[in-house]
């Protein structure tokens, strides 16, 4: 309960028992994190995330619901990225968030590594202000740099509190993103580490909170 209301929404909790020279146990809380209560259907099947038209499938996401109202897509640069330079792509991306927000523009955030990690070289050290816009945040692997997904307790509050979906992409199974038909798109602004691709029509996007998978399709555009 104590947690709970710390957060203001049910927990997940990691902990472990310590037992001292006499024997005596010590309960330790390791961390905690939101839990996620689906609502509404939005049931996915893993059959899905091999069909065709699928920009994102993810076997590993948090949220749950459709959204039908995104048309734009933000991901860094394959061919750019440099994970040595993670501070400054963190800059650019404030900059494109900003322009999304001042827009009041939903938006897709496609990156490598983790977002929000307090260690730069294990993805990019944005704080939530930086990419508060985004209504849906993926996190993709890159060569050697495939950590584990997001921990931080304040991240999930935020993306809990705020709706917004959070997609994690392994380099096995049936995880994916389209990088191709990504790099086809013409590109409605572009920096030293960023692409923005603006579609003609809303992606279809879906989390199935209970079994753990999220998925953006294109239908018929790929």
């Amino acid at each position: 309960p104590l947690a709970e209301r710390t957060l203001g929404c049910p927990v997940e909790m990691e902990f472990a028992v310590d037992r001292n020279e006499e024997g005596k146990l010590r309960l330790c809380p390791v961390q905690m994190r939101p839990m996620a209560i689906p609502k509404g259907a939005s049931k996915i099947s893993p059959v899905e995330l091999q069909e065709h038209g699928v920009l994102v499938a993810s076997e590993n996401a948090m949220g749950h619901g459709f959204k039908s109202d995104i048309e734009d897509i933000v991901y860094l640069k394959p061919g750019a990225f440099d994970i040595g330079k993670s501070h400054a792509i963190a800059l650019e991306v404030q900059e494109f968030n900003n322009s999304f927000l001042n827009g009041k523009t939903p938006y897709v955030l496609i990156g490598f590594g983790r977002w929000g990690s307090s260690d730069r070289w294990l993805g990019i050290p944005v704080n939530w202000g930086q990419v508060s816009g985004a209504s849906v945040i993926v996190e993709a692997p890159f060569l050697n740099l495939n950590p584990d997904p997001s921990q931080g307790a304040h991240f999930f509050h935020n993306l809990i509190s705020f709706g917004v979906f959070y997609f994690y992409v392994r380099d096995k199974g049936n995880s994916r993103v389209n990088w191709e038909w990504l790099e086809k798109q013409k590109a409605k602004r572009e920096g030293t580490y960023l692409r923005h691709v603006r579609l003609d029509q809303p992606l279809s996007i879906r989390a199935d909170g209970l079994a753990g998978l999220g998925v953006i399709k294109l239908g018929d555009r790929v």
